[in-house]
């Protein structure tokens, strides 16, 4: 039927739209996410959609999502701040929402043009906030000093340094899986090599020491996998050649920023003379408050809503202010228990078979950035990283579960990693 297809097409046009808004202003998301989830709705065709949940073994995968979100809805049975957990359970709707309707689509949704869409969609809005970005630091605060300070408040940034590099690690990777594909016209290779190294340049500016670790772990990956294709020649040495040289631009910003070596350094001092990690980051005295918290409530947790309260608390007693635990594992594990810890650890596992399974080097590096950010920040906790994690995470799991359509695309796009 004619308004069933079109209704398909406003789903995808509201995919693309997400993945636009992602990196950009928070509060563009959630209407065109509800749009979406409406337009799923209407689509109706229930029992279809139940069927494709099953066909595509994807209903394990989505079990885990709903199983990690009833136990936060669950965790409002022991808390006593309803109002923060009714506003957490808000926040976290996605986990629910977004893999129903992306699992169930129609199958028109997972073809190689529709999934390009979605990664350009991406890219275009990693490349409008770093353009705004550069625009707002020369234009408004001047260029002078150019080099000495990259200054996040007087540059417009609305997003936390740490979420913003997420983004635009990944999208360096797309950037870099599009100029690698044949099929790319050489004009918008052209386009988007530039990008490449400004996106790098944000990301060390910013002075985000995870985002650091993740972009280096990126690139080198890269280097390996140029090097398996260059080595079964289906890929010209000159992308080596190429790729070193974004290596040396990396060490060379890092070198040339006196706000990213100094903060480097700075590192450096504080262990070195104090003789211990938590000198050199306040995280570590955060995250012996969160542990606090989880010996007395190991099983569990403190509630859904209680959780700010009991860190605050801890943190209190331990003199700093307040924060979250800084860690997404251990964030989890204080709201609602080691059950909810093994389910998103669950999701993280399987997710990672997929991409094992499919050789799928974007989903890789997406799961390297996703893992290693949880490491120092509870980025679930925030609506732009639990958007970045449910997107992508839901977006790729399909994409490498998906016997038809899905081969094709993930035949000709993957970088093997074997």
């Amino acid at each position: 039927m004619k308004w069933r297809t079109w209704i398909q097409r406003l789903q995808y046009v509201s995919l693309c739209l997400m993945a636009c808004f992602i990196p950009l202003d928070r509060r563009l998301f959630p209407p065109v996410f509800a749009i979406y989830v409406l337009l799923c709705v209407c689509e109706g065709n229930f029992k279809f959609r139940w069927q494709c949940l099953i066909k595509r073994r994807l209903l394990l995968f989505f079990m885990l999502f709903a199983a990690l979100y009833v136990c936060y809805v669950t965790g409002v049975l022991w808390s006593h701040n309803y109002n923060y957990a009714c506003l957490d359970l808000l926040l976290k709707l996605p986990f629910l929402l977004f893999p129903l309707c992306l699992f169930t689509s129609d199958d028109t949704i997972f073809t190689r043009k529709r999934l390009s869409g979605l990664m350009y969609a991406f890219i275009l809005g990693n490349l409008i906030y770093a353009f705004y970005v550069l625009y707002v630091w020369i234009f408004k605060i001047g260029v002078h000093g150019i080099w000495s300070c990259f200054q996040i408040s007087g540059s417009g940034m609305v997003m936390h340094h740490t979420y913003i590099s997420m983004c635009f690690t990944l999208a360096v990777a797309f950037i870099v899986h599009v100029l690698l594909q044949k099929k790319t016209k050489v004009w918008i290779k052209v386009l988007l090599v530039p990008w490449v190294f400004i996106l790098v340049f944000e990301v060390i500016a910013l002075s985000s020491r995870t985002a650091w670790i993740a972009a280096a772990l990126l690139l080198l990956l890269c280097f390996v996998c140029l090097t398996v294709q260059i080595v079964r020649r289906r890929v010209s040495p000159g992308y080596l050649i190429a790729f070193v040289l974004l290596l040396a631009g990396f060490a060379l910003f890092v070198r040339c920023i006196p706000t990213a070596s100094n903060r480097v350094l700075q590192t450096f001092h504080r262990v070195k003379s104090a003789g211990t990690l938590q000198a050199a980051d306040p995280r570590w005295t955060i995250w012996e408050c969160s542990w606090d918290v989880i010996g007395e409530h190991p099983i569990k947790g403190v509630g859904t809503g209680d959780i700010r309260d009991s860190l605050t608390e801890k943190q209190t007693e331990a003199g700093i202010p307040s924060f979250n635990s800084h860690n997404q594992f251990l964030n989890t594990w204080v709201a609602v228990g080691i059950v909810g810890l093994l389910l998103f650890v669950a999701i993280l596992a399987f997710s990672l078979y997929g991409a094992l399974r499919r050789h799928s080097f974007l989903f890789l590096v997406f799961l390297l950035i996703v893992v290693i950010n949880c490491m120092t920040e509870a980025i679930l906790e925030k609506q732009t990283g639990l958007v970045f994690f449910v997107f992508f995470d839901c977006f790729f799991y399909a994409v490498t579960s998906l016997s038809s359509g899905a081969d094709d695309y993930e035949t000709e796009t993957k970088l093997c990693l074997m």
